[in-house]
């Protein structure tokens, strides 16, 4: 990355209420170097304000037909290839990771199973030896997009259609692209290869890590007793491809954020739910010190219930105003951020109604995003093992920290 790109990124964060003028960063206008530069932090700014800043660049236009920023980036899919080319003497017909074209922006999502609901899953010896890893699950005929995990366990009371599914989409900026694909950790083999140089995996400061789960329009509007019309006029709704049939319409429920911001030890991290997701602030509460009029709910007695709109506050309204961003948009609320571990006897916690409880069978109260990835890590033979850590966390003894990005999973 160049030094007037993170100065530009970099004032972009410190500024807070101008406009999102670094869209095209996120677009992929500009492209980082394979190892950048990372620059002195600045002194802490609120959790919740540069969240805010990051979900607005997310959803902000993208100047493709139907599509925000964010699904312009990259995917799993684009990145953690199957059949992946060799470090060296690639064989004819393999693959390297290609970021999206001006074609593939255009078509139908694809979607994945949780991966979080899968790690969970497997047993962990899984996780080593001959199958290192996942192999990204896309939407098709023998899948459809995935009964969620945790209708048996953490979301049994959720009231959620047993025939209905959850798919879900993990995307990364150009800079966080850029870094890992061009230090070959897009492969076991280039991780293999990235291990033995003893070196740290350090993604670049602001990069930018989106998670989101969507459920079809017909059966998010059975579990919310309301016509589709409802879930088309009040959530973001996108197309995605079952398998060879047509296009089917889904609508996004949750997002969550992760970006490696300036000022803060490590990543910092934030659930946004949209207003009528069953159940966004149960448990912990919501919290938003800076986007909404009420800056704190309470959870209900009772889970998986409806907490109401989420009115938004006149700096949040202006910045969304400014970056052009959708109506509907404002419908999605902060229900949390998380930028430290806390302790072992009172750990910081944060986790989606849909994102954890629902589509990967993690209760609430064992739910720490900083904790969980803090785990990310990989040795010669592979990745480390998945937990369900809460509290402080750090990779074993012999392994290389992935910089809390577990879609090393997905190297093949």
């Amino acid at each position: 990355m160049s030094v007037s790109t993170v100065k530009s990124r970099r004032a972009y964060v410190s500024l807070g209420l101008s406009a999102i003028a670094v869209s095209a960063l996120a677009l992929g206008g500009v492209q980082s170097s394979a190892k950048p530069a990372q620059i002195v932090p600045p002194p802490p700014i609120s959790n919740d304000l540069v969240l805010w800043q990051q979900f607005i660049l997310a959803v902000t236009p993208s100047g493709v037909p139907g599509k925000v920023a964010y699904e312009t980036f990259a995917s799993d899919q684009d990145i953690y290839v199957s059949n992946p080319c060799a470090p060296t003497k690639p064989v004819p017909g393999c693959n390297v990771p290609a970021w999206p074209s001006a074609t593939s922006k255009r078509a139908p999502k694809s979607l994945q199973r949780s991966l979080l609901g899968m790690a969970h899953m497997r047993a962990t010896a899984a996780l080593r030896g001959a199958r290192r890893g996942f192999g990204v699950q896309v939407i098709g005929p023998a899948q459809g997009c995935g009964s969620p995990s945790g209708l048996g366990g953490a979301a049994a009371g959720s009231g959620f259609p047993k025939t209905g599914c959850v798919g879900e989409e993990v995307r990364r900026d150009r800079a966080t692209y850029d870094y890992l694909v061009g230090n070959g950790l897009w492969s076991s083999a280039g991780i293999s290869q990235y291990y033995a140089t003893g070196q740290p995996v350090t993604a670049p400061w602001n990069a930018l890590e989106v998670k989101a789960d969507w459920i079809p329009v017909t059966t998010l509007a059975t579990w919310l007793g309301k016509p589709a019309s409802f879930v088309t006029a009040n959530f973001y709704t996108s197309s995605a491809n079952v398998g060879k049939g047509p296009a089917t319409a889904y609508a996004m429920t949750s997002m969550h954020i992760s970006v490696k911001t300036p000022g803060f030890p490590d990543w910092i991290w934030a659930d946004f739910e949209n207003a009528y997701t069953p159940g966004r602030c149960d448990l912990t509460g919501c919290s938003d010190s800076f986007g909404a009029t009420t800056p704190t709910t309470p959870a209900n007695a009772k889970p998986w219930g409806q907490y109401g709109a989420c009115p938004k506050s006149a700096n949040v309204t202006a910045m969304m105003q400014q970056a052009n961003v959708g109506a509907v948009f404002a419908n999605y609320c902060l229900s949390g951020s998380q930028s430290t571990f806390g302790t072992a006897a009172n750990p910081t916690l944060l986790g989606s109604s849909v994102v954890e409880t629902l589509n990967a069978n993690v209760p609430l109260a064992q739910s720490s995003c900083i904790s969980c990835h803090a785990g990310a890590a990989f040795n010669a033979s592979g990745p480390a093992n998945v937990g369900s850590p809460i509290g402080p966390n750090a990779p074993a003894k012999g392994y290389t920290a992935y910089d809390f990005m577990w879609g090393l999973l997905f190297a093949q």
